[in-house]
């Protein structure tokens, strides 16, 4: 997920595209991307280190499988299919974004926080049974 941030925000920058324009704007990005791909990578990296000492052939292939298996399988499907990759210049960032400004001008209130969408969860929405107009509206159409 931080890689395809990584790439997202590359395709951003090289398209002259704001961020402050997206509906969401994330704190702290692109550092909190590296940061986490960092952190992930050295979880991953020592995830099994079990097999390490004593080393054990059979625990280092069930923790390390995927990783092999992984980039093998990403290749291959590369060069089977002949897909290449795309450059941030030529990256579409736009195809779905007259969908989503559609869906999100059904809305007539502004989103609630994510707070008040977890007790709604939590609370099955009892506490503000009238908010959700947008079904309504949506249901007369």
């Amino acid at each position: 997920m931080c890689i395809t941030y990584i790439f997202f925000y590359r395709a951003l920058k090289a398209q002259g595209i704001d961020r402050k324009t997206l509906p969401y704007c994330g704190w702290f990005q692109p550092y909190s991307a590296y940061i986490g791909l960092a952190w992930m990578f050295t979880i991953v990296c020592t995830f099994g280190y079990s097999s390490y000492l004593p080393w054990s052939v059979s625990n280092f292939f069930i923790n390390y499988t995927m990783l092999i298996l992984a980039p093998i399988l990403f290749i291959g499907w590369k060069l089977i299919h002949r897909t290449k990759f795309v450059s941030p210049r030529d990256a579409d960032l736009v195809w779905e974004r007259p969908t989503v400004d559609a869906y999100e001008a059904t809305f007539l209130e502004p989103p609630v926080g994510f707070w008040s969408e977890m007790i709604d969860l939590l609370t099955f929405g009892k506490l503000n049974k009238g908010r959700d107009k947008r079904a309504a509206s949506v249901a007369q159409m």
